[in-house]
């Protein structure tokens, strides 16, 4: 029986703009539509999850800036999304610009990141036998909580993406 499933991962405020094509070298383009939205690998996993109905809580921090707080209403207004959010007093929350092209065919530009926002991820978690516990991406702490959850009989998932 599939238990509690906790996603540890960062989250950003995603400026989606969507495009005719990618630009190249030192090209000006105008967007033919911008979207913004909380986004991030384990959100979009998260939320894929909460809408089959899992149990599922994303685990992730926010700066205590506006982008934060924005992030907090959007994520709390996902229907079955449980979410264990921090907000770190004078840190900056993350944002990613994605430029789509009508293929699908995309290009990021992430935000400068600051270390104090996944170094803590997951630290609280409090997994039991039957729980899954999954990242997206490997930081010392992910091995800490992964070495803890293990520890407690839960699975544990890395999805590590290209860089």
């Amino acid at each position: 029986m599939l238990g509690h499933i906790y996603c540890v991962s960062a989250v950003s405020v995603d400026r989606v703009f969507k495009i005719d094509h990618l630009p190249q070298r030192d090209e000006k383009i105008f967007a033919a539509e911008m979207e913004e939205q909380a986004g991030g690998q384990g959100l979009w996993t998260a939320r894929a999850l909460a809408s089959w109905r899992a149990p599922v809580t994303f685990v992730t921090c926010v700066g205590d800036d506006g982008a934060g707080r924005w992030l907090s209403a959007e994520m709390s207004s996902i229907e079955g999304l449980d979410v264990a959010l921090t907000a770190l007093p004078g840190k900056a929350s993350a944002t990613c610009v994605i430029l789509v092209d009508p293929s699908g065919e995309k290009a990021l530009v992430l935000s400068p990141s600051e270390a104090a926002l996944v170094s803590g991820l997951g630290k609280d978690i409090a997994a039991i036998p039957g729980d899954v516990v999954t990242a997206n991406f490997f930081h010392p702490g992910v091995q800490s909580v992964f070495a803890q959850a293990r520890a407690s009989r839960a699975t544990t998932i890395l999805d590590l993406e290209q860089i």
